[in-house]
């Protein structure tokens, strides 16, 4: 787990680049895993549990879907 603030983005729009910094400073954290997963169903169930355990120890809501 990697633990950061996220530092903004860049959007690339024709010749123009622009600095879009609508999330810079808020917590962003990154789960790395092995390349484990066999098939969706692996994935699936891995995602399940993951937001489990997220929600039960106060980390995230983790509603990705809204």
């Amino acid at each position: 787990m990697h633990i950061e603030n996220d530092a903004g983005k860049l959007v690339h729009a024709g010749s123009k680049t622009l600095c879009d910094y609508n999330r810079a400073g808020s917590p962003l954290m990154e789960i790395v895993t092995e390349p484990d997963f066999r098939s969706k169903e692996d994935v699936i169930a891995y995602l399940e549990e993951l937001q489990k355990i997220m929600r039960f120890c106060g980390a995230s809501d983790a509603d990705m879907e809204k």
